[in-house]
């Protein structure tokens, strides 16, 4: 959305922030390709319980407990998983879900368009143990950007901005003085 904004109203943004964005590649969690099914909505809606949740909470603390370093059943994904058991949450999720991603990964690609950006200063963070979108695709658009800066943060998952708040604000503050105004 934000990438969107910037194409269509470029004389509106000075700079862009991207935090675990998608669209910077295909590859992604099978989780969210298996949600674009017909089906998936009334699977959610019976699958993401209370005791189910916290069967995959024990599973995932045990998982990272004998060692197993990447797996998707994070504290962070769960909780949002958990969100989706609203009906209305759960419909807004699907729906925009099914207009950017297949069973065969992302269908929406910012990839080709990152030269509109121009010559603005971009940051970009992600979380190196992502279980959502590979870290991968923020290395290939910093590639593809020459203004950019990557900030990866050790440990995060998909979330970031929450896993380190005070890391993610001084980055953003350091950043934001960086930009000089494009006027």
């Amino acid at each position: 959305i934000a990438m969107q904004f910037v194409y269509q109203f470029p004389e509106r943004a000075e700079t862009l922030v991207l935090v675990s964005s998608g669209g910077l590649g295909e590859g992604m969690n099978a989780g969210l390709k298996l949600a674009t099914l017909p089906g998936a909505g009334l699977f959610v809606a019976t699958a993401f319980n209370r005791p189910t949740m916290m069967t995959m909470s024990w599973i995932g603390r045990t998982l990272t407990r004998v060692g197993v370093r990447d797996h998707s059943l994070t504290p962070e994904t769960l909780e949002t998983i958990g969100k989706l058991a609203h009906p209305q949450r759960r419909a807004a999720f699907l729906s925009t879900l099914r207009g950017v991603i297949s069973t065969k990964g992302q269908i929406l690609s910012a990839i080709d368009k990152l030269s509109i950006l121009g010559d603005r200063r971009i940051l970009i963070i992600w979380g190196d143990r992502d279980p959502l979108i590979p870290v991968a695709h923020a290395e290939r658009a910093h590639e593809l950007l020459p203004n950019s800066r990557l900030v990866v943060f050790a440990g995060a998952g998909h979330e970031p901005h929450f896993f380190d708040a005070p890391r993610f604000a001084d980055e953003l503050l350091v950043h934001l003085a960086s930009v000089q105004p494009v006027r």
